[in-house]
């Protein structure tokens, strides 16, 4: 149980930091190139992706481990 806790607390951590990363990324490409808010607004929509494939990811990983751990279960009735 905690174990799983654990890769839903870092989840949510993923998903917070691809977002800012995203974010900070195309703020500093803006203020480079000089195309504010475009890169801006891009990084931010980057980061939206990237947080989306964290939690089909987790998703995929939490699918697998249930599937494994019903595959174990005899039925003893």
């Amino acid at each position: 149980m905690f174990r799983q806790s654990k890769g839903n607390i870092a989840v949510g951590i993923e998903i917070g930091l691809c977002i800012i990363i995203g974010m900070l990324l195309g703020q500093q490409a803006d203020a480079w190139f000089g195309t504010t808010p475009w890169l801006f607004w891009t990084g931010v929509v980057l980061g939206i992706g990237a947080a989306l494939k964290a939690v089909v990811s987790a998703v995929n990983r939490t699918r697998r481990a249930l599937e494994n751990d019903d595959s174990g279960k005899t039925d003893r009735n």
